[in-house]
């Protein structure tokens, strides 16, 4: 007999996951770009188009998806804040490091009972705003938006060669 799967596991366990990922995946292209003595801030500042933020800030973004998903189920819990200040890749991966261990280190109980719990969030300087209860936030709009964020983000891996070969190995 399978245990239940908890509120907890459902909310944080994919994203944890994608995160760690996200960590192995950016360090291999790390790797790639020491290997080939390439600048590392040609990567870090990388768009792949003009109107696209640098992969710095897409790291930051992904990861600030990730961290506000236990303080908006339960407002009970404390906001986990991180400056943007990283500017180099160990300082990014230090990042999703930190983002990985709060969310594990997250009390289960917090999430007990919040699945029907309503929040109202605020889009474009609170002049749109949506209120869902927690279980429809985390699954219409956490999830979908950690994941999309963070594919724009891994996604920009693909100017690492690495990341487009391995991309190419799962593909054909």
């Amino acid at each position: 007999m399978t245990a239940a799967l908890s509120y907890h596991k459902l909310a944080l366990g994919p994203i944890i996951t994608g995160l760690k990922n996200a960590h192995a995946f950016i360090s291999k292209g790390v790797a790639h770009i020491e290997a080939q003595g390439d600048d590392p801030n040609d990567y870090l500042t990388a768009r792949l188009a003009p109107d696209m933020i640098d992969f710095i800030e897409q790291v930051q973004r992904f990861t600030d998806s990730a961290k506000g998903i236990p303080s908006r189920v339960n407002p009970d819990v404390a906001v986990f804040t991180l400056p943007d200040e990283e500017k180099t890749f160990p300082e990014l991966l230090d990042r999703i490091n930190r983002t990985i261990d709060y969310l594990e280190g997250v009390d289960e109980k917090s999430f007990e009972d919040k699945e029907d719990v309503e929040i109202t969030m605020e889009f474009a300087g609170g002049a749109v705003q949506v209120t869902y209860s927690t279980l429809e936030y985390v699954m219409t709009f956490a999830h979908p938006n950690f994941w999309y964020v963070g594919r724009e983000s891994v996604n920009r891996g693909e100017l690492i060669v690495i990341g487009f070969m391995l991309r190419l190995r799962m593909t054909f």
